[in-house]
């Protein structure tokens, strides 16, 4: 056994590590990690950073009307879709059993608003789903912690209007959401 080879054998067990076994794409803790880097990253350069939670829709009723296989498959193809549109700066990853999230560094809420709502549009007509957003803005200074939170909150909101949409959170006191 050579030192290159037992370099790669870890490299390649760290990257195992990081992703979610299903779907291929990063896990909820290589996101977590990865988000709290971005954070700082935002906070020492001051460059805006937007978090989206992604959750589809109905997928409780996807997977008792066609089975957990096909509701597999679904979550493999939204999954790959997701990865497909984002930047190379961009993370994407799965955060629970269908909820997927991005971070976007870089990029306004604006911005991210039209990203997401470009690949809503694409997601319905390529994976016969939908899917509802959450979108929030970093502050400088906030913990990971209320930044999912608030993100949470304006899926949430979106959920509650009916899914497959798209709500911000925005302003000061958390106390706006845009429904797009």
């Amino acid at each position: 056994m050579s030192a290159l080879w037992l370099r790669k054998k870890w490299s390649d067990i760290e990257k195992a590590a990081g992703s979610d076994d299903l779907t291929g794409i990063s896990n909820r803790t290589s996101f977590e990690k990865t988000l709290e880097q971005e954070q700082r990253r935002a906070g020492r350069y001051h460059y805006p950073l937007t978090l989206c939670i992604l959750d589809l829709d109905n997928f409780r009723s996807y997977n008792e009307q066609f089975g957990t296989k096909r509701g597999d498959e679904l979550l493999q193809q939204f999954a790959a879709f997701l990865k497909s549109n984002v930047r190379s700066t961009d993370c994407v990853a799965r955060y629970g059993s269908d909820e997927f999230c991005a971070i976007l560094p870089h990029t306004d809420l604006v911005k991210a608003e039209k990203f997401v709502s470009r690949v809503l549009a694409q997601a319905q007509e390529m994976l016969d789903a939908s899917f509802s957003a959450g979108l929030t803005a970093y502050r400088a200074g906030e913990t990971k912690g209320q930044l999912l939170m608030r993100a949470g909150l304006a899926l949430h909101q979106a959920k509650r209007e009916g899914k497959k949409r798209i709500c911000c959170l925005v302003g000061g006191q958390d106390n706006t959401v845009l429904s797009l």
